[in-house]
């Protein structure tokens, strides 16, 4: 039993170790640099029915400190609410465009369809495609385009910092996060196979004007879902040049999610994080479950202080980093580790279900 407790320290000094490293390696915003030019950019915004923030995320927009920017709201089945906030802005701010969409196209998933329109209206050089739960604060854009051009990158997929208001979100949100800067160091990831890029997903991809023109990757990607991981691959195909990164609070994204829309997405998600592989899903859920009885049976106690201090010091580094309270990363600790095993459990039915209808329709 005393083998197995050092093996318990060692797999926490790991997962503890590997979180310091992601706290130190994964890029940031950083302000203070200026740009020698002010390129065009087109600001890309698919419009949901979110009408209670709808008249403050404009106002934010209004307010974007970049001089040379376009904004374009694309309206589909849009409520007469909505519509009436929007169309307001655009009225007194010329730089607001509005892109009317009645219809998806057939073998589109409709998401892409309306990507694709608004690329084709947009002007600028760097093209930022959004939704209408994100606000982006003054300065922001400076440093992302900055950070693109020293890169020399083609996408830039930016993970918000999320502003959570209920119980749900605290708990099933920072799952992801937590889970993917403390199993492995990003190193260890092929670029363009960056778990980041999955979890930033659709809510914020900024592109190099030219590359998406020529590739054109909401049409390459039509009939995808997961239209970010597609695009992130069919890039990874061409060669161009890619980067993932954690927004401080200059990007939010605003979470009001429901227990059971974080159950639903949540767990048809989950297992991209373990590599689609269930079994390490449940290797992972097992030890962080037994891990007591070895020291238990061997009665060091020593250790088990140990343990936990490595446990707080690893939660308490990561609400910095996924940019929550130290307070909430704490307190939600034990229910986002039963919400995890619930996750794995719903992904596996999820496979199941899934795996069924495609041998149903091949019949």
């Amino acid at each position: 039993m005393e083998a197995l407790t050092v093996v318990v320290v060692i797999l926490f000094a790991l997962r503890l170790i590997f979180t310091v490293i992601n706290y130190f390696i994964t890029p940031t915003f950083k302000f203070g640099k200026n740009l020698k030019d002010n390129p065009k950019i087109s600001v890309l915004i698919r419009c949901d029915n979110e009408y209670h923030r709808l008249g403050y995320v404009m106002e934010l927009m209004h307010n974007l400190s970049y001089p040379n920017i376009e904004i374009i709201i694309a309206l589909y089945r849009t409520s007469a609410h909505s519509l009436s906030i929007i169309e307001e802005h655009a009225k007194v701010d010329s730089r607001f465009r509005l892109l009317y969409i009645d219809t998806c196209r057939l073998g589109w998933h409709c998401s892409n369809w309306i990507n694709f329109q608004l690329g084709n209206k947009a002007k600028g050089n760097y093209l930022l495609f959004i939704d209408s739960d994100i606000d982006i604060l003054p300065g922001a854009i400076e440093v992302l385009i900055v950070y693109m051009k020293n890169k020399k990158l083609s996408l830039l997929s930016v993970f918000p910092h999320y502003e959570l208001h209920t119980r749900a979100g605290k708990i099933v949100y920072p799952i992801f996060t937590k889970l993917y800067y403390m199993l492995v160091p990003r190193w260890s990831f092929p670029k363009y196979k960056d778990p980041l890029f999955d979890i930033a997903g659709n809510n914020f991809l900024f592109f190099e004007g030219e590359a998406y023109r020529l590739f054109q990757p909401f049409e390459e990607v039509k009939n995808e879902s997961k239209s970010a991981k597609a695009i992130v691959d069919y890039y990874n195909g061409e060669n161009l040049k890619m980067d993932a990164i954690v927004s401080n609070r200059n990007v939010l994204l605003y979470g009001s999610l429901t227990w059971k829309r974080n159950l639903v997405d949540a767990s048809k998600n989950i297992m991209d994080i373990f590599g689609n592989s269930f079994i390490a899903a449940f290797s992972y859920i097992t030890f962080n479950i037994l891990w007591i009885i070895p020291i238990y049976i061997s009665q060091m106690w020593g250790v088990l202080f140990l343990i936990v201090l490595m446990m707080v010091a690893n939660n308490i580094i990561l609400s910095r980093l996924i940019n929550v309270k130290i307070g909430d990363g704490l307190i939600y600790g034990l229910p986002q580790f039963i919400s995890l095993i619930i996750l794995v459990w719903f992904s596996l039915l999820h496979k199941i279900k899934k795996s069924r209808a495609v041998k149903k329709d091949l019949k």
